[in-house]
């Protein structure tokens, strides 16, 4: 905390302490190497392996890398809680939310230019404006053979 003012250049006095708590995901990964005793049963011949209690998986040769409980619960949190690293598994899920910002930007640039919607229905009318605009441009279908054809009651399989 300075100790004057930035404003007024006036003295500062303490009144309180709060508190923050942060959690840090470490930078440099923990790299554990596993020795697994393998051996076979002498009676029956069937082979057994030991296994650490902080092994996440039994699979060795190829497949012998794993991450760890610790990486695996953070990336089914970010998946369930945020949603984030489903672009890893699904590759129709774009690794960034370019698209998405692009969408909003020219009702937002309309929004400023009209000075906003002074009613409900007004705001209402300019979404479901933009939103059909928008999915005309996303589907290259002619925008104003869709409004023409929607007014006739001809719309066709706009959701294809």
């Amino acid at each position: 905390m300075p100790e004057q003012c930035p404003d007024c250049g006036g003295a500062v006095s303490e009144d309180h302490l709060d508190q923050q708590f942060q959690t840090e995901i470490p930078r440099q990964p923990i790299v554990r190497e596993f020795k697994i005793h393998c051996g076979h049963r002498q009676k029956c011949g069937k082979h057994l392996r030991g296994r650490h209690p902080l092994q996440t998986s039994d699979a060795t040769g190829a497949a012998q890398s794993q991450l760890g409980g610790d990486a695996q619960a953070a990336i089914v949190y970010l998946n369930k809680r945020a949603g984030m690293f489903l672009y890893l598994v699904d590759p129709d899920i774009p690794a960034t939310n370019h698209r998405a910002e692009q969408g909003l930007k020219t009702p937002i640039v309309n929004r400023k230019v009209w000075g906003g919607n002074r009613t409900d229905a007004g705001g209402a009318a300019q979404s479901v404006t933009s939103s059909v605009l928008q999915t005309c441009q996303n589907k290259a279908i002619d925008v104003f053979q869709f409004v023409s054809n929607s007014f006739r009651g001809v719309l066709g399989n706009f959701f294809a």
